[in-house]
């Protein structure tokens, strides 16, 4: 481990602090804790690449007491006893460990920070890669001494503050506050993957009472097949999306039409509707039965895991969302550029390929779209503590709006449909001036339907169609500041 104090450690964060990082939201909780009284550890809880080092060299800096306070880089070779011995021998007023979770027996030993440090007066703050570890020691060893700040859920207002980066940015890139092109390329992708997601999971869980809490992995991780699992699980959820998507996308009007589009003849129609089509494609992915009923139990345990290392977003027990939307395009970029230049679905020329790939690529992103606006409205502390947040679909006759908000008092509904375009056209509305659905979605709900909105990239305008009156909102406003979509 290296430990800095006093003029080393003034020098060590300017190293950190090399420019001028703006701070992330939740740093005033770090500020505040740092500077209160309860005798309880902090532990910033997050994925890689999410400010966690950059948050503690921040709050070092404006501390400035370097010579009361240390800063503890652990190393792979570290036991979490010499870690608790030096900070006795040091005697400092505020620690800050760093990689707490590389050190040996610190899942198991870490209530030895609150009983013994944190009673003292010593103000701790922890981190560590291994998210999933710190998420094992505060629901065993730290229990109720602990406060936790979360760095993984970077939403696009904060991605945009910090970064300066636009809607379209996010959904390519965001995720993590470095570079995201450096990131989410093929190679740099499964690196990432591996060290944010694979090795969080392995490292965690042997780490945890000294690997004897593995449960329903024990087998897996025994075979040597539990990275295999992970990656598996995380797949999967891709291409089922990513099917979905290009299910879609072929039977869509654009490609429909493609031979007026480029004025050739890209794809006979009539395949489009074949019913095999969907099986071509599930085919095409590598999307079969993979799991068997064991695997499933083996699953749904990963499954939790991601939740918890807050990977996924589940607002219940049918729906999922991926809330590390660079990590989900790119994935989802590469299984269609894949399976379309398989020739699995036809022949093409480079031309063509490009053409349908455009049209995916664009269907990504705005379904990606509608899971970002939903999960960051549920997220919105202010938002879902008035409104009650959901998606809706007729079975019968397949009319669906992609974003429901209805006032838990009143049950009055805002109806939201999100799409990602520039442009305003009538058939972006055609759920929202459907007056059969619009009442069926009233009926379902309890209330009236108070507002019709567009949520597109365009600008924020209104239009009365046929006295329906419809509100076209910026989506990048509406992440910004949803009190814009709640406004009458």
């Amino acid at each position: 481990m290296q430990v800095y104090r006093g003029h080393e450690l003034k020098n060590h964060i300017s190293k950190i602090l090399d420019k001028p990082y703006e701070k992330r939201d939740v740093y005033e909780s770090l500020h505040d804790f740092t500077r209160g009284q309860d005798k309880l550890v902090c532990c910033l809880y997050g994925l890689r690449r999410t400010g966690k080092t950059t948050m503690m060299a921040q709050c070092i800096r404006e501390l400035s007491d370097y010579d009361r306070t240390i800063l503890i880089d652990c190393e792979k070779s570290d036991d979490a006893a010499n870690i608790y011995k030096r900070i006795k021998e040091e005697n400092p007023a505020f620690v800050f460990i760093d990689e707490a979770t590389f050190a040996d027996g610190f899942i198991d030993s870490c209530n030895i920070l609150a009983d013994r440090f944190a009673v003292e007066g010593m103000r701790i703050v922890i981190s560590g890669t291994d998210s999933l570890g710190l998420s094992f020691a505060l629901g065993n060893s730290l229990y109720d001494r602990a406060t936790t700040i979360h760095t993984s859920y970077i939403s696009f207002k904060e991605f945009n503050r910090l970064l300066g980066s636009s809607l379209d940015d996010y959904i390519q890139y965001g995720g993590t506050l470095t570079d995201g092109r450096k990131i989410y390329n093929t190679k740099a992708l499964g690196e990432h993957t591996n060290e944010a997601i694979v090795e969080n999971i392995l490292h965690s869980l042997e780490q945890r009472e000294s690997g004897r809490r593995f449960g329903k992995l024990l087998e897996p991780y025994n075979n040597n097949d539990l990275p295999t699992y992970i990656r598996k699980v995380l797949e999967y959820d891709t291409k089922e999306f990513t099917a979905a998507v290009i299910n879609s996308t072929f039977k869509s009007h654009d490609l429909g039409s493609v031979k007026n589009l480029m004025r050739k003849n890209l794809i006979d129609p009539g395949p489009l509707k074949d019913p095999e089509l969907t099986e071509a494609i599930r085919e095409g992915l590598g999307i079969k039965d993979i799991f068997t009923p064991a695997d499933k139990v083996i699953a749904d345990e990963i499954i939790k895991y991601l939740e918890s290392m807050e990977v996924i977003y589940r607002p219940n027990d049918q729906d999922t969302y991926f809330i590390q939307p660079g990590m989900r395009y790119c994935q989802a970029i590469q299984l269609s550029g894949t399976l379309i230049r398989s020739g699995k679905l036809g022949h093409y020329s480079r031309q063509e390929q490009d053409f349908i790939l455009d049209k995916i690529d664009s269907d990504i992103k705005g379904r990606m779209l509608e899971g970002i606006m939903f999960v960051q409205l549920s997220l919105d502390e202010t938002v879902s503590s008035l409104y009650g947040i959901m998606g809706h679909r007729d079975n019968e006759t397949g009319a669906e709006c992609d974003v429901v908000l209805y006032d838990k008092e009143t049950y009055d509904v805002i109806a939201v449909e999100v799409k990602h375009s520039s442009n305003s056209t009538p058939e972006q509305t055609r759920h929202l001036r459907n007056s059969e659905y619009m009442d069926k979605l009233s009926e379902d709900i309890g209330g009236r339907i108070i507002k019709r909105v567009v949520a597109y990239m365009g600008e924020t305008h209104t239009v009365d169609e046929n006295g329906i009156v419809i509100s076209y909102i910026n989506a990048e406003e509406i992440l910004k500041d949803p009190h814009i979509l709640l406004a009458e």
